[in-house]
């Protein structure tokens, strides 16, 4: 099969075709890039100009909320998790590990989830279009200790918080040196009116932002550089969403650290001035209107000294009820609006669709190559020779209306409802 059109590479975009074929392996038909020119053949599938194909989008930070217990699948689980995926041009994925049951903290834990996931028949060589790709998160805990894993690299995630309750400490981490771990970055000693917030009565006084601060990133930013410096830490912060922050990170990359950022497409475009309904609460919280912009224009304004600090664009897609979000429970989906959004930030705010595709593919595709869960590799993120032959398909020519219609996902809403965006996103 040829397909002809405007391809965007991490480093350029460019008309031409891309020829793709078979590969048969063990359980599989593998679809490859067999050769990438200017002219191969007669196409097969033609794109004009109004349209914009990518290497697969990938979703590095996700909470498919399936496990062996099935105590959250009410949310979400591995099934709608690929049909919210493929929805919003998403191929490939990695799950964050905070279960209820059996949490992959270990090795035995760890398969469990991964045979969950290779039962339901989603591993990553299916030709199916109704699969996606998927890695799995290890999570770190007092008692837990770095496990290997013989087919795969394991990546882990820590949720940093110096409060009483869950602590990080150097015997934690020092156990984990030379390891790639992504860290939630706040610290709730600098939680408002204190790191006791389950217990405090006064909390109700306080505003989710007010309670989460920006300076609970900060320093929580800070501290994880002091750790990643001494145990030689290969870092990710996640969700990233202060100015203050991404500086200290970018001074950090430039002083030699192995650190990167991630950035949520809510913390892009919403803030909670326009937003300060119960609904619009996530950790870490929607920032003011002026933070927001700021956010914003690292990744618009190519003059800046600071522009393009972060390494992956990202949804924390994180489901839940729309019960449970008018309670007030953090978190909300975004996998289902993946590619409108970054269509909305190509179209509407005039990001560079290369930065786009090195944020949505290139970057992340290293790190699910290095860290995917299976004894058959694929290779995503470029459109090159031997790489695996999915592609995001962003069409300017159509509108898309975003309602509980659209959205796959179990829960059925979400924060961006009743927004028309100008494009369809699909995956080929």
């Amino acid at each position: 099969m040829i397909i002809e059109g405007l391809f965007v590479h991490h480093d350029r975009i460019e008309r031409h075709q891309v020829a793709c074929t078979f590969k048969r392996s063990t359980r599989h038909s593998i679809p490859l890039i067999q050769k990438v020119a200017h002219k191969i053949g007669t196409a097969d599938l033609i794109f004009n100009d109004d349209a914009l194909i990518f290497p697969a989008f990938i979703d590095i930070h996700v909470h498919a909320r399936d496990d062996i217990g099935k105590k959250e699948s009410y949310k979400e689980d591995f099934n709608s998790l690929s049909l919210a995926a493929i929805n919003g041009g998403v191929f490939a994925v990695v799950d964050m590990p905070n279960n209820l049951t059996a949490p992959p903290i270990n090795q035995i834990n760890y398969k469990q989830k991964l045979k969950l996931v290779h039962d339901l028949n989603l591993n990553s060589n299916s030709n199916s279009n109704s699969k996606i790709a998927v890695a799995l998160y290890a999570g770190i805990t007092r008692d837990s200790n770095p496990f290997i894993m013989d087919e795969s690299n394991v990546p882990y995630k820590y949720f940093f918080n110096s409060s009483p309750q869950i602590q990080i400490t150097e015997e934690i981490i020092s156990r984990y040196k030379n390891q790639q771990i992504t860290f939630h970055a706040e610290d709730a000693n600098y939680f408002l009116p204190g790191p006791e917030l389950s217990n405090d009565k006064h909390y109700k006084h306080y505003k989710h932002h007010e309670v989460r601060s920006e300076e609970a990133e900060i320093r929580a930013i800070k501290e994880i550089i002091k750790l990643t410096i001494k145990y030689n830490l290969k870092t990710i912060i996640a969700h990233v969403s202060t100015v203050e922050g991404v500086k200290l990170c970018q001074q950090a990359k430039k002083e030699g650290l192995n650190l990167k950022l991630e950035v949520c497409f809510h913390h892009l475009l919403l803030n909670h001035e326009e937003h300060p309904e119960k609904y619009f609460q996530v950790n870490p919280p929607l920032r003011s209107k002026k933070t927001q912009r700021a956010m914003l224009d690292f990744i618009i304004d190519k003059n800046s000294p600071l522009y393009s600090p972060f390494d992956y664009l990202v949804t924390d897609h994180a489901p839940h009820t729309f019960e449970e979000k008018m309670k007030g429970i953090s978190g909300f989906p975004g996998l289902d609006t993946y590619g409108l959004m970054a269509a909305y930030l190509i179209k509407e705010k005039g990001v560079d669709p290369t930065l786009i595709s090195r944020l949505s593919s290139y970057n992340p595709g290293k790190f699910f190559n290095y860290f995917q869960n299976s004894d058959e590799k694929i290779f995503l993120g470029k459109i090159e020779e031997n790489y695996h032959a999915k592609f995001t398909v962003m069409d300017f020519s159509k509108k898309t209306l975003i309602d509980k219609n659209f959205i796959q996902s179990k829960c059925k809403h979400s924060p961006y409802n009743g927004m028309e965006v100008n494009a369809k996103v699909f995956l080929v």
